[in-house]
């Protein structure tokens, strides 16, 4: 008997030889060789069935039929070659999950991990461990899961961990990925005195995202008909735009030819407003599912001063 062709027989192992009338079993020695003697043929021959017991954890794989037919006669009194194809089943499905595709600054990243025990044999010593791309130690780690700490044949266990995303992920200012690999190791008793060890491996990727800032400046305050220089300052956005209050009486230059989208000029009227302020407005869009954010700045404007000049007769002159 033999677990593959170019490995070692399979030495132990139940062997059972049976017809109508009687059965006999051996076992097969260190080399997976096993015989059975001094069987009966008859006058006209004698057939026998011939199976294994299956130890837990294998499976068979010759013959088909799971047993062999053999017929001794007068003239055919031996029989070789009568073996059995096994190989030691021991494999678990692994599968990593994440609740979303993208998550922004600030937010927990939520995995599962599910192991489900899908061979034939049970799985022990139990290694999870998960890791960031390109760093050697795990985001976590765990060693078994219920109280035996087997992994018992068609048993699942679910994990679940969770990461916060912060400024230490991200290697471009505002957009980026997270990319960790589960790894997983077991290890199964193949026979008395062999264990064989499996692992599995699966990953999740997740873009991770910063929302856009914006900044219209400090308050101002001008005399009428003055311009106002408006700086505005973003971050992370794909769009940013001016816009004054409907009350505003004054002229709003925005864009600017050849100057920055953050920037603008506000002109108010010569005489002032009429609530003597007017409200601007810096709007920043983000590319990502971030709304849109602003921020306003007040330009308090002041009626320019007049000055009535007037020429007077001094006294004394004609």
């Amino acid at each position: 008997m033999w677990d593959r062709e170019t490995e070692p027989g399979l030495g132990g192992w139940i062997i059972t030889i049976q017809n109508e009338t009687w059965s006999n079993t051996t076992q097969t020695d260190s080399s997976g060789f096993y015989a059975f003697r001094n069987l009966s043929y008859g006058e006209t021959g004698v057939t026998y069935q011939i199976s294994e017991t299956l130890k837990s954890g294998w499976e068979q794989t010759f013959p088909d039929a799971g047993y062999h037919t053999v017929t001794l006669t007068p003239t055919n009194r031996v029989e070789d070659e009568i073996n059995f194809g096994n190989f030691f089943n021991a494999s678990y499905a692994l599968n990593k999950t994440v609740e979303f595709d993208s998550y922004q600054n600030g937010t927990q990243v939520n995995y599962t991990i599910w192991i489900n025990n899908t061979g034939k044999a049970n799985l022990t010593e139990v290694l999870i461990e998960d890791y960031l791309e390109g760093t050697p130690t795990p985001l976590y780690q765990t060693y078994g899961d219920d109280s035996d700490g087997i992994l018992s044949v068609s048993e699942k266990w679910r994990y679940e961990f969770n990461i916060t995303v912060d400024d230490s992920f991200f290697r471009d200012p505002c957009n980026d990925w997270i990319n960790n690999t589960v790894i997983t190791n077991f290890s199964a008793r193949y026979n008395e005195t062999r264990t064989i060890y499996i692992d599995h491996q699966d990953w999740a990727n997740v873009t991770i995202y910063k929302c856009q800032t914006a900044d219209a400046g400090k308050d101002q305050i001008v005399c009428g008909g003055d311009p106002v220089f408006l700086e505005g300052n973003a971050s992370c956005y794909d769009d940013v735009a001016w816009t004054n209050d409907s009350s505003c009486l004054g002229e709003l230059d925005w864009p600017i030819d050849g100057d920055s989208l953050l920037n603008a000029t506000y002109t108010p009227p010569y005489k002032g407003e009429l609530s003597g302020y007017c409200n601007l407005t810096f709007t920043a869009t983000g590319t990502g599912p971030c709304a849109d954010v602003s921020d306003n700045v007040t330009i308090y404007v002041v009626e320019s001063p007049t000055a009535v000049i007037r020429v007077i007769k001094p006294e004394g002159y004609s």
